[in-house]
């Protein structure tokens, strides 16, 4: 205990290791690089979401599936997601980023202790409420499971990639809770993590609360089996079709980066009520950039999880 209040006391701050590398770290340029992501009308949604006049959705938005490539890869297809967040809420309080450790040796789950990460469009402050209630947590195989600790997530890329198009969209006026995944079992911990986003929902009804997958699909260097296995997949996901999904990614080996916070929120909208999960948008890394050069070809989808 008094570790984590000594945490808390000096407010620890987490600096970009891929800022200038993964995407820009000059923030007016990469203000305008996500923008131009938002315009690309061949991969990506063609509009800019702050400009446009959006669709009022009805559905409730639990959360998005993402991808975490360099914005030169993937993020046409992440701005679908981010269009669709922002038609659903203009205003956020709290993002929830669930990321998988690309990284071995780490802990099953970690959740960021406290402090802010610098970007270079100002910083995003850890919510202080979300991060207590996951200390306070009464279930005992999510305690067995979570570690609340910084070391895993200092270099990890897979959740900060999400975070300059929240404030290309929002600015720094919201906070978020960085999870990090270093086991992406479905049972327990897919299981164990739905249960616990779903009492977050029913706890802070209050605040607006949006959670964020972050995840590529296949890494394969045969482009038809890429293509196939994608495919089946996102076709199950938004068939509601979890079990299968599971059995199906260890059945083809399935080189999906980030299972396991895709697989938790799917399984949150089926303890939520009826899914109503969509495919936004998808496209693999030899459709956005032919001949890059790279050893095998990456997919990257856009996934809504409603209910």
């Amino acid at each position: 205990m008094f570790f984590g209040y000594l945490i808390k006391t000096l407010h620890m701050i987490r600096r970009s290791p891929i800022a200038g590398s993964w995407y820009s770290s000059n923030p007016d340029q990469l203000q305008k690089d996500i923008q131009s992501l938002f315009l690309d009308s061949v991969y990506g949604p063609g509009q800019d979401p702050k400009t446009s006049e959006l669709p009022i959705c009805n559905d409730k938005l639990v959360g998005l599936g993402v991808p975490h490539a360099g914005y030169y890869f993937s993020g046409v297809v992440a701005a679908h997601s981010y269009l669709h967040l922002f038609s659903h809420y203009r205003k956020i309080d709290v993002a929830i980023v669930l990321g998988p450790n690309h990284r071995v040796g780490y802990p099953s789950i970690s959740i960021y202790p406290s402090g802010s990460w610098e970007l270079p469009c100002g910083n995003i402050e850890i919510d202080e409420d979300l991060l207590q209630f996951a200390e306070d947590y009464s279930d005992q195989q999510f305690q067995n499971l979570i570690q609340f600790e910084s070391e895993s997530q200092a270099f990890e890329h897979s959740i900060e990639m999400q975070l300059p198009f929240l404030q290309f969209l929002y600015g720094n006026d919201f906070a978020f809770l960085p999870i990090c995944y270093g086991d992406q079992s479905f049972n327990p911990v897919a299981n164990v993590m739905s249960k616990f986003l779903k009492s977050i929902f029913e706890e802070f009804s209050h605040k607006t609360i949006v959670m964020l997958a972050s995840s590529d699909l296949s890494h394969e260097p045969d482009i038809k089996r890429l293509e196939r296995i994608d495919k089946m997949m996102l076709q199950l996901l938004i068939s509601n079709k979890l079990e299968e999904a599971v059995k199906f990614r260890k059945e083809e080996k399935m080189t999906m980066c980030g299972y396991g916070p895709i697989f938790t929120l799917a399984r949150l909208t089926q303890l939520m009520g009826s899914p109503k999960n969509k495919l936004l948008a998808y496209a693999h890394s030899e459709q956005i950039r032919p001949n890059h050069g790279g050893a095998y070809a990456v997919g990257y989808p856009a996934l809504a999880f409603e209910v």
